[in-house]
């Protein structure tokens, strides 16, 4: 018994001992990578998309009307609201932490129609949509707000913060 722990223990050690170093210079065909599991969603770029848009519930009179839109383009934002709306820019870092809050909740994974059956638990409550491309890929996912829990609780926290870092919810304060 006591053999095989040191053979065990000898066999770490030189594993341990051969694995490249930042000193062993460029790495090669033989020299081991760590890649990420996941390449991430990308930086922001011009074609970045991002589009959220809340219809119905107490902010319409009717579903079929909108009450609030967020539509980013690159680091162009355009902001709608009943009876207002305004264009301007945002920094590509606030692009970065929207890329970066989606990535988190695994949007490019969420499935629109999965999320479609749920037993509401809200009257009235608005429809989102949100709309993303992104260097990883694109989604589209509706978000009924009438549901809630698990994966309802997790997008209504990332519009949230799409509203917040686009800068929607300071321009709508101060209109």
């Amino acid at each position: 018994m006591r053999q095989n722990l040191g053979i065990l223990v000898i066999s770490f050690v030189a594993v341990a001992c051969s694995s490249p170093s930042p000193d062993d210079g460029p790495p090669t065909a033989d020299t081991a990578i760590d890649l990420p599991s996941n390449p991430g969603y990308g930086p922001p770029t011009a074609d970045t998309a991002i589009h959220l848009e809340e219809r119905g519930g107490l902010w319409a009179p009717s579903r079929s009307e909108f009450a609030r839109i967020v539509d980013v383009a690159g680091t162009s934002v355009t902001y709608i609201a009943p009876q207002r709306m305004a264009q301007t820019t945002i920094d590509q870092s606030d692009v970065a932490t929207i890329i970066d809050a989606l990535e988190s909740a695994r949007f490019l994974d969420l499935d629109s129609e999965a999320l479609a059956n749920c037993v509401p638990t809200a009257v009235d409550a608005p429809i989102r949509t949100i709309h993303v491309a992104v260097s990883a890929g694109a989604n589209d996912v509706l978000h009924d707000m009438n549901c809630m829990g698990g994966a309802f609780d997790d997008l209504l926290q990332l519009e949230q913060q799409i509203f917040d870092a686009s800068g929607f919810t300071a321009w709508e304060a101060a209109n």
